[in-house]
């Protein structure tokens, strides 16, 4: 649902909608189960498309640190929050911090 609505523009909403979700989640299931990293990384694009890149950005390393530590480095949800990081810094300029990323 959530992304349904970020995708046809109703960014506000699905971003409410998922810090929702996430307060349940991190209740529930902890701030490292997969499902609520999931939550922090879908949170984290909603914010980037509200144009709050540096929200984004804290959220999209929190998910991909806790990713990394919890279902490890090559696992395609650590690689996804990876590359959303790794782009927002290739679109804000810094360069150096993207490839670090990309490499």
């Amino acid at each position: 649902m959530t992304d349904l609505l970020n995708k046809t523009g109703e960014i506000e909403e699905a971003r409410t909608i998922f810090e929702r979700s996430l307060a349940v989640r991190m209740r529930v299931l902890g701030e490292d189960h997969k499902k609520t990293l999931m939550t922090v990384g879908n949170l984290g694009t909603t914010y980037s498309l509200l144009g709050n890149f540096e929200k984004a950005l804290e959220l999209y390393e929190r998910a991909f640190e806790g990713c990394e530590k919890t279902l490890g480095k090559l696992h395609p949800q650590t690689t996804s929050n990876m590359f959303n990081m790794a782009s927002l810094y290739f679109y804000a300029g810094a360069y150096g911090k993207s490839e670090g990323l990309f490499a």
